[in-house]
């Protein structure tokens, strides 16, 4: 039978070994299942296997420039001689990026866009909000930025495929002052592991990258309850035909999981 004694030290234990284990897998493994969580939405499933349309796909660039924002806006105020500007590249902004594909897609489809949704704003107001709790503010530059760099490229190809995405209206995907996305990353991880982080401080991370795939995952679900209620519309004004497949069926599977 175990002492509390004894329970108490295998928790300590357990505990220097997770000291031991560097923040970028720490990010990585214990957040495991809210990343996989995100990536399983309804809307992102049904957007990248093309039973959308590309209005979906602006609507959700629409909420994502005001993450970006966000994140750009507090990267700017972190004073200049904290250890994390190593990882605040400005190659990486989005931004501006997102404003130009916004853009040319209302260009292509004809749709104004919805502004910003519940999910984008809480999503946003809570990144400017840790602009004196670095650690938290950094787990979501990983999770936002270092994604972008890696499955954010694949669902640009599935995008390109479903609906044709032409260069002028992906720029969010580019990153043309980054030569070498896995070059890149590898230092970014090493620079967040160097970091002079308490214990308490990484935990803070870890935890508030989870959170940030759940943002994420609410943003999407929010997403897809919008859309289905403009389908009707979208089909009227004849924007779903700017690349969309049918949309009776991903409709109801969206309202479905609502």
């Amino acid at each position: 039978m175990t002492s509390r004694s004894d329970a108490r030290r295998a928790t300590a234990i357990a505990e220097h070994d997770r000291d031991d284990v560097p923040l970028s897998v720490r990010l990585r493994t214990e957040t495991s299942e809210a990343h996989a969580r995100a990536e399983q939405s309804t809307f992102l499933a049904d957007l990248m296997h093309g039973r959308l349309g590309l209005v979906a796909w602006q609507l959700l660039l629409e909420q994502l420039g005001a993450v970006y924002g966000a994140l750009e806006t507090t990267a700017g105020r972190i004073r200049e001689n904290d250890p994390s500007n190593a990882l605040l590249s400005v190659e990486l902004n989005r931004a501006e990026a997102i404003r130009d594909d916004l853009a040319a897609l209302r260009g292509r489809t004809g749709f104004a866009g919805v502004g910003l949704l519940p999910s984008a704003r809480d999503y946003a107001e809570r990144i400017l909000s840790h602009e004196r709790r670095i650690p938290r503010y950094l787990a979501h530059h990983y999770t936002r930025y270092l994604g972008d760099l890696s499955g954010g490229q694949a669902i640009r190809v599935h995008l390109d495929r479903q609906y044709g995405l032409p260069r002028e209206q992906a720029a969010f995907f580019r990153f043309e002052g980054i030569r070498r996305a896995p070059v890149f990353k590898d230092a970014y991880r090493s620079a967040l592991d160097a970091l002079p982080l308490s214990p308490a401080d990484a935990d803070a991370a870890v935890e508030e990258a989870g959170i940030a795939f759940d943002c994420n995952l609410e943003l999407f679900d929010e997403c897809g309850q919008v859309f289905a209620s403009l389908a009707p519309r979208i089909r009227a004004s004849g924007a779903a035909d700017a690349g969309g497949g049918p949309l009776s069926s991903a409709v109801a599977r969206v309202r479905a999981a609502a």
